[in-house]
């Protein structure tokens, strides 16, 4: 965060959540998840600041799992003030987010911000959010889940698949912001 400068909020975006069942009677974040929130409780130790949590229900055809609320409250568990965690519930995808946190940001009057997502998220998310905010300072904070292989990503299935996956939804994203582009320019 010293390299990044100052600062006016921290931005995390969520990940899934592990559904109550066996032994833990009550729903759960995942490892990419719990990074993401791990990192922004360590930043906000560093230079406490607002952290956002975006993120909301994915799945429109199943019951909301209040995978947000989770969010925010495992930073308040861990100390974090309450009236220090903002909740951005709406969004269902990176696109959302970026236009979710976008109308906070201005509501609030910040203009330089740190992003935590996983380091494989981050492209994505920096096309998605430069796009929706052009005239913020987004600084990007990745956050590198331990099973996620970083050397020789390529001869692990489950991170080959994550990266393909990944990179796959970076050319639509890329795409579809060419596109609009492209037909502003036309008008």
């Amino acid at each position: 965060p010293k390299r990044a400068g100052a600062y006016d909020a921290i931005v995390v975006l969520t990940s899934s959540i592990i559904p109550a069942g066996g032994l833990v009677p009550f729903p759960s974040i995942d490892e990419y998840m719990f990074r993401r929130l791990e990192e922004a409780w360590r930043l906000y130790r560093l230079q406490p600041k607002p952290i956002i949590v975006s993120g909301g229900h994915v799945d429109p055809f199943t019951a909301d799992k209040n995978e947000n609320k989770i969010a925010r409250d495992y930073l308040i568990r861990w100390g974090v003030p309450a009236n220090d965690v903002i909740g951005e519930a709406n969004s269902r995808d990176t696109f959302e987010s970026a236009v979710e946190v976008e109308k906070l940001l201005k509501q609030k009057g910040f203009k330089r911000y740190l992003l935590v997502t996983s380091a494989v998220h981050m492209p994505r998310s920096m096309l998605e959010f430069r796009s929706a905010m052009p005239n913020v300072t987004l600084v990007p904070h990745p956050v590198f889940p331990s099973h996620v292989m970083q050397e020789r990503w390529w001869a692990w299935p489950g991170t080959t698949s994550l990266v393909v996956g990944e990179y796959s939804k970076f050319l639509v994203a890329w795409v579809r912001l060419t596109a609009v582009r492209i037909l502003k320019v036309g008008q």
